[in-house]
């Protein structure tokens, strides 16, 4: 299969499981999950699916992985109904902290940024000449 093709099938898959995720499962574990990305392996029989969730707190981590698995049967039905493939991939959930990571760095380069200049001056050399680079 070529790379266009599977790319073109990652994102309907991503689409649709988003849509599923909000607005077919009542679930309120699953409230703060997003996909945030997918990938599909060559032969289409296995989906990785990377997920997000928006609270920073390892309980509602577990808790949104524990109702994806639970969940994964109807997810796979729904998506082989939805995108009309021959055979569903079976799905394994992958949490995603990249955007956890991108506020962290963000919060770290905003703190810096508010930080006093340093007023430090490079010590000169004892016999007067000024220091080399």
């Amino acid at each position: 299969m070529t790379s266009h093709r599977r790319a073109r099938v990652s994102g309907l898959l991503r689409e649709e499981l988003a849509l599923i995720l909000s607005g077919e499962l009542a679930d309120p574990r699953l409230a703060p999950v997003t996909v945030s990305d997918v990938e599909i392996s060559e032969d289409m029989r296995h989906l990785r699916v990377y997920y997000s969730v928006m609270e920073d707190d390892p309980v509602t981590e577990r808790d949104a992985r524990r109702a994806l698995v639970h969940a994964s049967g109807y997810l796979r039905r729904k998506l082989a109904e939805h995108v009309n493939l021959r055979l569903a991939p079976e799905l394994s959930f992958h949490l995603d902290r990249t955007a956890a990571r991108a506020q962290r760095i963000d919060q770290l380069l905003a703190e810096i940024a508010a930080l006093p200049p340093a007023t430090d001056a490079p010590p000169e050399e004892e016999d007067g000449a000024a220091p080399r680079s």
